[in-house]
């Protein structure tokens, strides 16, 4: 009889030996399935209170998930340094303000030709505000240019 078999102890007691290969293989590949769906490159856009509308036409569309002009409400334009925000950069609402956010826009209608731009504004902003920005982006060559509302909430006064 033979006391040193393989697998087994000195004392005649099975080693368990753990393979972690293929349990670190699949973590890797999950951890590339998440990385690879996830939203990345959001666009940044300003805490606003949109306009409310009593009936959605068209989809909802969740905030971030396209590029947009946001028209910063008048109390913040000095601490946001512009009158628009687009992506990071701010701009002023004189006319070379108006024709840099056209060029910023434009740039990014070049790298992707089918873009459409949400312009986004507080629900109380002036549509005189809100009309530079819009204009702005169709200066640029867009073709979908959407204004971003929010359904009424029922039973709550707006």
């Amino acid at each position: 009889m033979m006391h040193g078999s393989p697998g087994q102890g000195s004392r005649g007691r099975a080693t368990l030996a753990l393979n972690l290969t293929a349990l670190i293989d699949v973590v890797f590949l999950l951890i590339m399935f998440f990385v690879l769906v996830a939203k990345f490159g959001r666009y940044p856009t300003l805490p606003l209170d949109l306009p409310r509308i009593g009936e959605r036409t068209a989809d909802a569309v969740d905030p971030g998930s396209r590029p947009a002009v946001d028209v910063v409400p008048k109390s913040r334009t000095a601490a946001m340094g512009g009158a628009y925000r687009f992506g990071s950069a701010s701009f002023d609402e004189t006319p070379a303000g108006i024709e840099a956010l056209t060029s910023a826009v434009r740039a990014m209608r070049t790298a992707q030709p089918e873009v459409e731009i949400s312009v986004r504004a507080e629900r109380t902003e002036p549509y005189a505000r809100v009309h530079p920005a819009v204009l702005a982006v169709g200066a640029a060559g867009v073709k979908h240019v959407h204004l971003m509302t929010v359904p009424e909430i029922t039973g709550r006064t707006p």
